[in-house]
């Protein structure tokens, strides 16, 4: 008896041991759950006197909308949002986030015998260039800061799309949050991207070239295509080889797949819309800087548009800064007896002098109006598109989620609709990308992916307060006067030895400061850069995050020289672009700093 309760003992309790470890396991293989959050005294209207509401968070949704002044249901996670505007979170059309877009393995066929006769046929299967069966989904990877960057300028959802290749492969639908891959991929096996470029040297490197290996592929598609057909029919003919580039191919020509045709210019727009209907499938455009010129083809084929809004420095308006001076003029009213005779008499002497020449090269003001025209041209791409009624949306492209923002400011200060541009960043990106039934809406059962701001979000000062993505929640800091400030542990206090170069190289070194705001201030010895053997510089710039703008300015004779920097800072390295202007004329240059030794505080963590 007391064996058997022995045992029986062991039994039971090696059975609560097995049952406990199995509870262990699912809880570990669960999917993280966000918390319940309910935001008090939202507004949902940019109005000043818009109602304040309650957005309940569950599970990954919105589970109600109910007046502020409503009971918040026991067990949540209350955030004091009073006044804050709540905003679908955005959807970024078309990006490189995410994706490193590999390069196309170009022999894809036994390499052929030199000593073999010499034959009619081409050898086949040369697919550099051409990879439409890469999946971004199966590469995608994006770092906690890349995540952070998008979601503080209120995006939730991002299209990361393949670039450099004719046919480049499938982007990827995916959320913006820390997880594991296959928890923040909503969709794979998207849309299409090609563009005409091709990386690597040797054939296809031109135009020709790059129309030429698309149309030789999708003819081999069609003839796939054809072998298939014949033996499913039972009819006689080779065997189709395995080749998932050419079953892709099929469904681009089946209409199965929307190509995202990169183009910038006019003509390109035009080449990718004859190849789209000489071989019968459909397309999109992404980048379309000259979209305009070509609105009314694009409208009556309603073919949608993807705007990066990347139209370059702005260049000064001419007529803007006569018509100030101007101003100041008939500000300055003459008064009799102001000024003693002999006081007159001095002013006037620098008038009598003989003029110094003047060495430095001014560019004609009709080139300077010409400049500021096709700036002004690419700004009102949008608009103009918009009154063509082409389908317009926006992605950040090759560019950081910040310039987006600030180029679509930029449109509504040009009079575009701040509700399309909404519209373009949620519901109609949603739709277009066919997830209209989970995101870009503030409705019930809709994810809960949005971000509260604190101002209209085409407003230059407003900021992302809180993000959430898919219940996932996100605090940021509201700095005064805008702006995210450093990020921790970020300082580029010291001196930093820097090379600027555009072909040829050139640097110097730089002594930084920066206070707690992320201001910097400093000092700079330039060689080389200006064609000088050394010149001084003043420095000043701001950080935000790891993002840092730096400002060169230097005295050349009686005008100034100016580099305005863009780089990110990875420990104590600085890479990135320069724009150096000087006397009108400007040159891009690539930037790249190093840290002095313990010179500073130490760089990002």
């Amino acid at each position: 008896m007391i064996k058997r309760s022995f045992s029986s003992s062991r039994i039971l309790i090696g059975t609560a041991l097995v049952t406990l470890l199995a509870q262990v396991a699912v809880a570990q293989n669960r999917a993280a759950t966000p918390a319940p959050h309910a935001l008090r005294g939202v507004r949902l209207s940019a109005e000043d006197d818009a109602p304040l509401h309650t957005i309940l968070l569950r599970n990954g949704r919105i589970e109600a909308i109910q007046p502020a002044d409503a009971a918040v249901p026991p067990g949540m996670v209350e955030i004091d949002a009073e006044g804050l505007l709540a905003v679908p979170g955005f959807l970024d059309a078309w990006t490189q986030t995410g994706c490193e877009t590999p390069s196309p393995v170009a022999e894809q066929d036994r390499p052929a015998s030199v000593g073999a006769n010499v034959l009619v046929d081409m050898r086949q299967a040369n697919r550099k260039g051409i990879q439409p069966a890469f999946e971004v989904a199966s590469a995608f990877a994006l770092d906690e800061e890349g995540v952070k960057s998008h979601r503080k300028e209120g995006f939730g959802v991002v299209l990361s799309s393949p670039s450099g290749e004719i046919l480049a492969g499938h982007s990827a639908l995916a959320v913006l949050r820390d997880a594991a891959r296959r928890d923040v991929i909503v969709k794979g096996g998207f849309l299409q991207h090609a563009a005409f470029r091709a990386s690597g040297s040797g054939y296809p490197n031109t135009l020709m070239g790059f129309h030429a290996q698309l149309r030789q592929f999708f003819y081999d598609t069609q003839y796939h295509f054809e072998l298939g057909a014949r033996r499913e029919a039972g009819k006689s003919g080779p065997r189709p080889a395995w080749d998932r580039e050419l079953m892709a191919g099929v469904r681009i020509l089946d209409g199965q797949e929307v190509v995202l045709c990169e183009a910038q210019s006019a003509r390109d727009i035009r080449r990718w819309i004859r190849l789209s209907e000489e071989f019968g499938f459909q397309i999109a455009i992404a980048g379309g800087a000259e979209a305009w010129k070509a609105a009314p083809e694009l409208a009556a084929k309603r073919i949608s548009v993807v705007l990066d809004l990347d139209w370059g420095k702005e260049p000064k308006d001419p007529d803007a800064k006569e018509e100030s001076k101007k101003g100041d003029e008939e500000a300055t009213p003459e008064h009799e007896g102001d000024a003693p005779a002999e006081s007159t008499s001095e002013q006037e002497e620098p008038d009598e002098a003989e003029p110094g020449l003047d060495y430095n090269y001014h560019e004609p003001e009709g080139v300077l109006r010409e400049k500021r025209r096709l700036w002004v041209e690419r700004r009102d791409n949008a608009l103009r598109l918009q009154e063509a009624g082409v389908s317009v949306l926006f992605g950040s492209g090759s560019r950081k989620a910040s310039d987006l923002m600030d180029g679509l400011r930029a449109l509504v200060d040009a009079g575009y609709s701040k509700d399309l541009v909404q519209e373009a960043l949620t519901s109609s990106a949603a739709q277009w990308l066919g997830v209209d039934e989970e995101f870009g809406q503030l409705e019930v059962g809709y994810s809960a992916t949005l971000s509260l701001w604190s101002d209209d979000p085409t407003q230059e000062d407003a900021q992302v307060t809180w993000s959430f993505v898919e219940g996932f929640a996100e605090e940021f800091e509201i700095k005064e006067g805008g702006g995210e400030g450093p990020a921790e542990g970020v300082d580029l206090t010291g001196t930093w030895s820097i090379t600027m170069g555009s072909g040829e190289s050139g640097g110097g070194s730089m002594t930084l400061t920066m206070d707690e705001e992320g201001g910097i201030k400093g000092t700079a010895l330039l060689s080389e850069t200006l064609g000088e053997d050394e010149q001084k510089a003043s420095v000043v710039g701001s950080v935000s995050g790891h993002d840092v703008e730096l400002t060169f300015t230097m005295d050349m004779g009686d005008s100034q020289a100016e580099i305005v920097v863009e780089c990110e800072l990875k420990g104590d390295s600085l890479k990135g672009t320069g724009n150096l202007n000087v006397a009108g004329h400007e040159m891009e240059l690539e930037v790249n700093g190093k840290r002095t030794p313990k010179a500073g505080k130490g760089g990002a963590q």
